[in-house]
């Protein structure tokens, strides 16, 4: 029996030999791999150290390094990290590292945000209902209440101005016992409950009629905010020359969802809104060579109840690798290392007579365009007035057995 055993344990023996051969092997080339992925990192945090230690300053460590690693075939496509490490090097660019972050969160975090702005979510009269025959037999006609309840959300600090109407603009109700504008403050969404009441008398009743029926309203104004940007590629051009002959993709090491690699187009991204602002451009990336057409197209969002009163601002915010060229904006200011041209009142103008859809474009060009494909933004910023309107039926009842 003992045989047995012994031959049992032989051929098991046998059987996991090649296993662990094999397990081992693995385990070698592994071992070997990320001994050589350790070796080229210490070469180039020594190529790194040294450049900068050698050069004596951050900019001229910054700037060898950059042709380093141009130079090196292997090391190339590490040399988008050179804008990165340029704009490190000075405080101003620190901080628009930070906040460039910053804002793009706030617009793309905000472009599926369904709470923005002023929702008045219920508007119910406390009576409905009313009997013509009782309201004569008194002295004073009386008061027809309403309840408006909802929340606010704005981007920007914004004042809300609620107000209780009829259908007769002349003729409006009161707010009861509360300030008739609410202050908001970015980002902080509120809760609102607003009281109306209305003079039975404000109301042309039909006594003609069996019943009639009027409606009440209440209003809120607010100036709005719609936030965009639109991603620029650039590049120099015998760059884009070279990578075109060679067949090359162009974006290979892009990651961008709103970027269409096959028609090389890239989709602008704005805070939703009542106002749809997007904006394009040609095929990307942008050199040296010639001007590019910005298209801008305003348009009405019809998911949101209520109406545009009046566009009040229209600023683009450009960076320093783009110039852009015409008459309708002028510089205005400058926000972190973005200059900020405001479109002029004659354009603000043109932009309130048009109805529906509002179109405008600008020229702009591309300033030393680097050698390696880098990405900058176009922002936009679109201030206007709006309204929200909810209302509520009240019935009439001019026959008292009804």
């Amino acid at each position: 029996m003992s045989h047995i055993n012994d031959r049992v344990q032989k051929g098991i023996g046998q059987v996991t030999a090649p296993f662990w051969r094999v397990f081992g092997l693995i385990a070698s080339i592994i071992g070997w791999i990320i001994g050589i992925a350790f070796i080229l990192g210490l070469v180039f945090g020594g190529i790194v150290i040294f450049n900068l230690s050698k050069a004596g300053t951050l900019d001229e460590g910054i700037e060898k390094l950059e042709i380093t690693l141009k130079e090196n075939r292997l090391l190339r496509p590490l040399s988008g990290v050179i804008d990165v490490l340029k704009k490190l090097s000075t405080p101003e660019g620190t901080l628009e590292i930070t906040q460039g972050s910053q804002w793009k969160s706030t617009i793309d975090k905000n472009s599926i945000n369904r709470d923005l702005g002023v929702k008045i979510e219920n508007f119910k009269a406390i009576d409905e209902r009313i009997k013509v025959s009782e309201l004569t037999n008194t002295e004073r006609f009386p008061k027809i209440k309403a309840i408006a309840s909802g929340t606010i959300l704005t981007l920007d600090s914004s004042e809300v101005m609620f107000s209780c109407i009829t259908e007769d603009e002349d003729k409006s109700g009161e707010i009861l016992d509360q300030d008739s504008i609410i202050i908001t403050y970015p980002e902080i969404e509120e809760f609102f409950q607003i009281e109306c009441s209305y003079d039975v008398e404000s109301f042309d009743i039909n006594d003609n009629l069996l019943t009639d029926t009027q409606k009440i309203k209440i209003k809120a104004s607010y100036e709005f905010t719609t936030l965009g940007h639109f991603s620029t590629y650039i590049l120099q051009q015998d760059v884009l020359d070279e990578q075109k002959r060679n067949k090359e993709d162009i974006f290979s090491l892009i990651n961008d969802k709103n970027l269409n690699k096959a028609e090389r187009t890239v989709r602008s991204v704005y805070t939703y809104g009542p106002i749809k602002l997007t904006m394009g451009s040609s095929s990307q990336p942008y050199t040296e060579e010639s001007p590019y057409n910005l298209y801008i197209e305003m348009k009405e969002d019809d998911n949101w109840n209520g109406d545009l009163e009046e566009i009040t601002e229209f600023s683009l915010l450009i960076p320093e690798e783009i110039n852009i060229i015409t008459n309708d904006f002028e510089y205005s200011n400058t926000e972190g290392n973005w200059d900020v041209y405001r479109a002029k009142n004659s354009l603000i103008d043109e932009f309130n007579r048009k109805e529906g859809k509002i179109t405008t474009s600008v020229k702009f060009s591309i300033n030393n365009p680097p050698e390696t494909i880098s990405q900058t933004f176009i922002r936009s910023r679109l201030k206007y007035n709006f309204n929200e309107i909810k209302s509520e039926t009240i019935t009439f009842i001019n026959n008292q057995d009804e």
